[in-house]
């Protein structure tokens, strides 16, 4: 296969992988912080976290707790542009971390992809990052976080509220009363013990950091009373 560095071979990072079945990697990773998002009319997909590698003959993609390597096929168009800009180096075989939403599969029938057991079609580009967030982070903590700078804020929203920090203010919190789930994003209300209502609004635009360079698939508004907070968006794991 002209050297590609397949799975049946000792890959770039110097490690031998296990070799599930892709099915057998779709019941593990459901286990690692995978969320089905069913779309209209096609395939389940999956919402999945993990290293992204870029390299010559390669383009994979290992889940979070994972050995398996699976062929990585970009739909996006935007995946591997990230990674080039996000790696820490312009070494062969970098490893980018991100949050994509996919359908896991069988390997194509030919190609460099055919020495995988397994492959994930990417639909969706949710989070690409050098550093930041990533694997060690626990994100079953929340069900969607935003942030933004300039003053820097943070904002973490589950099933029992929203919680937001604030450079200078100290944290905030609000109990979650309505959640509205659309085509083109997320909306949340909340309510604070002494009346004072916040909204969020998720909306699937692009957003990069301002600061760090992260890549999110959401752009977010917080209103508090009047106040405008604007910045970047996230979904998480939150069970349930």
């Amino acid at each position: 296969m002209g050297g590609a560095p397949g799975p049946g071979a000792l890959h770039p990072r110097g490690l031998s992988p296990v070799r599930p079945s892709w099915r057998a990697f779709l019941v593990g990773a459901a286990l690692l912080g995978t969320i089905s998002c069913k779309g209209s009319g096609g395939p389940e997909q999956q919402y999945l976290i993990g290293l992204a590698t870029f390299g010559h003959e390669v383009r994979s993609f290992r889940a979070c707790g994972s050995e398996e390597d699976l062929w990585a096929i970009d739909s996006t168009g935007t995946l591997w542009g990230l990674h080039q800009e996000l790696a820490p180096s312009e070494a062969p075989y970098e490893e980018v971390f991100v949050a994509v939403s996919g359908v896991v599969g069988p390997p194509p029938n030919e190609g460099f992809g055919a020495d995988y057991e397994g492959s994930l079609v990417v639909k969706e580009v949710l989070y690409a990052a050098g550093e930041g967030l990533g694997c060690g982070t626990d994100w079953s903590e929340f069900s969607y976080r935003a942030s933004g700078n300039e003053p820097f804020w943070n904002l973490e929203i589950t099933p029992q509220g929203l919680e937001l920090d604030q450079l200078g203010l100290g944290g905030r919190s609000w109990t979650l009363t309505h959640e509205e789930h659309e085509a083109d994003g997320v909306h949340f209300t909340g309510r604070a013990p002494d009346g004072t209502m916040v909204e969020a609004s998720f909306s699937r635009k692009s957003c990069r950091d301002s600061m760090a360079g992260a890549y999110f698939g959401f752009s977010v508004a917080v209103q508090i009373d009047g106040e405008k907070l604007l910045g970047c968006g996230l979904r998480g794991a939150y069970p349930g």
